[in-house]
């Protein structure tokens, strides 16, 4: 691990581990927070993508995307979002669709928000907030493409 990010890990040792990935671990981090943080080269990447887009997209996509309240070197600050999505609904995969459709316009290729292998939505990607909302709460592995 980076030394950095082992700074930070050994701050965050009395919370709670939320999930891990191949590159982040993720805390919680107060009642409405969750604190990601990068293991390796991959996780601060996808911190950075994270980051970047959530400041640099359009207003209407960024409403799809978890809120991100602060950043540092290798770690993401970011709204808790416990409402799972309701796989079961034909309604949500239809808005699913359609927001991945809209990403797409503008270029942004929602990566990991269906499953690759079963082209189902991915569950541990996706959440919905207190209005039902569908949001992206892991958005690390998008690619913008270039114009």
């Amino acid at each position: 691990m980076h030394s950095s990010v082992n700074k930070h890990v050994l701050k965050m040792k009395d919370r709670k581990v939320i999930g891990e990935g191949r590159g982040r671990i993720v805390f919680h981090h107060g009642k409405r927070h969750v604190m990601k943080i990068a293991k390796n080269a991959y996780g601060r990447r996808s911190n950075k993508t994270e980051v970047y887009l959530y400041e640099h997209c359009p207003a209407s996509i960024r409403k799809y995307l978890g809120r991100i309240f602060e950043y540092g070197k290798g770690w993401v600050v970011m709204k808790k979002y416990t409402r799972k999505f309701p796989n079961h609904s034909k309604k949500y995969r239809q808005k699913l669709y359609r927001i991945k459709c809209k990403f797409k316009r503008y270029g942004i290729l929602p990566f990991e928000i269906y499953s690759a292998r079963y082209k189902t939505p991915n569950l541990s990607n996706l959440r919905l907030n207190r209005k039902g909302r569908i949001k992206v709460i892991d958005f690390g592995n998008f690619h913008i493409m270039r114009r």
